[in-house]
């Protein structure tokens, strides 16, 4: 086998590792090849489904707008929205959230580690 099969090879191997979730659900590559871009994962599966911001808003009872500024990351919606987007693009909810980082900014600006204990914004001040 010569270095360019071997090279095709390995990216397809790759492509289908990315697009397999935890779940075993597969994930279109296009999906992911949106999402590791940056795009926001709402928009990346919406318009992969085909829809507009208007028809999605409209199937899950919000206005266009609100819907648009929960895909740029100006609002952050509901969990019962986020249930009825996930029905509506026939996707899990945990596919339409942005993938968070494990690294945390602590009150004064510096780099923290992430805690494996969850408090309440209002503990500690």
């Amino acid at each position: 086998m010569d270095i360019q099969n071997g090279q095709a090879e390995d990216s397809a191997t790759i492509d289908r590792a990315w697009t397999d979730d935890a779940a075993g659900e597969t994930v279109p590559g296009e999906v992911v090849r949106g999402i590791l871009e940056g795009g926001s994962p709402l928009r990346v599966w919406r318009k992969y489904r085909g829809l507009t911001l208007a028809s999605l808003a409209g199937s899950v009872g919000v206005s266009r707008g609100y819907l648009s500024q929960i895909e740029n990351g100006h609002k952050s919606g509901t969990l019962d929205l986020f249930r009825r987007l996930s029905g509506a693009l026939d996707v899990s909810m945990d596919q339409l959230v942005e993938p968070v980082s494990d690294a945390v900014t602590d009150r004064n600006g510096s780099d923290a580690t992430r805690s494996s204990t969850v408090t309440s914004p209002t503990e500690g001040q």
